[in-house]
């Protein structure tokens, strides 16, 4: 696809949306992990300040362009939605616009978006906004997840995270949690239980290229699915870079663990 501001991702970003937007590249959350500040990223994506990509002219152009490109895919889209973003985070003071701009487009037609960030100063306001939407809107917000500020500098702490979740879950939409990179046992397990019961979806996997004893991954599932009892509605999805290591079939995994095409819109874990 030639789009300028709609597109599928390829390889493992797949795994998180068939469909996603980027208007911006550059981020200010200044994680110490971040794919994008490595090559053959970094050239493009890598810079500490989001910048609106040159294909636009400007916002009014980038919502032009992004309302025919949602037309032009349409029927897929309202199938599968669209994800906001892989080259910033949506929800910076910079990014944010664009992202509500592209968001009420979206609900126009009928497309459900998901969101990603690490931010939370906007949460009160957004819902303020919207709330008497919920739940005709198809809205999904989540949170990366870490329990690791120390390496988010530019980014909101876990502790409010975890609120912002909570207050959204409560306004009546939709709530995830990207738990990647997952840097420990503990911190995985700590993310979950301070989240499970207000969290209808997670995406689970390690840091690229590190490599976990298979065992150790093994109980790590069965440890969480314990905690997913406080939540029997949350599904999981443990990323290809942990089934690949842990030699489990995803068909003998808990009940709870969905595939890769899972749709958090459905209301069945087993209608993916």
């Amino acid at each position: 696809m030639s789009n300028k501001a709609i597109y599928q991702p390829a390889g493992k970003a797949r795994e998180y949306a068939p469909w996603a937007c980027n208007f911006f590249n550059g981020c200010s959350g200044m994680c110490s992990y971040c794919y994008c500040k490595r090559p053959p990223f970094s050239a493009t994506m890598g810079q500490p300040t989001p910048e609106l990509k040159k294909c636009f002219s400007g916002d009014e152009n980038a919502l032009h362009v992004f309302h025919d490109e949602l037309l032009m895919n349409l029927e897929e889209l309202k199938k599968y939605g669209i994800f906001f973003s892989f080259s910033t985070d949506p929800c910076l003071k910079e990014t944010i616009d664009l992202t509500y701009g592209a968001m009420f487009i979206a609900n126009e037609y009928g497309v459900p978006v998901i969101i990603l960030t690490k931010q939370t100063w906007w949460v009160e306001g957004l819902l303020q906004d919207i709330k008497e939407l919920a739940p005709k809107i198809k809205l999904a917000i989540g949170f990366t997840m870490t329990n690791h500020d120390e390496m988010e500098p530019g980014c909101a702490r876990h502790a409010d995270r975890v609120k912002a979740l909570s207050q959204i879950k409560e306004a009546g939409f939709k709530t995830w949690v990207s738990l990647e990179p997952m840097f420990s046992v503990k911190d995985c397990l700590r993310v979950v239980d301070d989240t499970i019961r207000f969290t209808d979806h997670y995406k689970i996997g390690t840091l690229s290229g590190e490599k976990w004893p298979a065992q150790g991954l093994q109980n790590l599932i069965f440890d969480v699915s314990a905690i997913a009892n406080h939540n029997l509605n949350a599904s999981f999805y443990w990323k290809d870079s942990i089934i690949r290591q842990d030699n489990i079939p995803r068909d003998e995994l808990p009940l709870e663990c969905v595939g890769r095409d899972y749709n958090m819109f459905q209301t069945n874990k087993q209608e993916e």
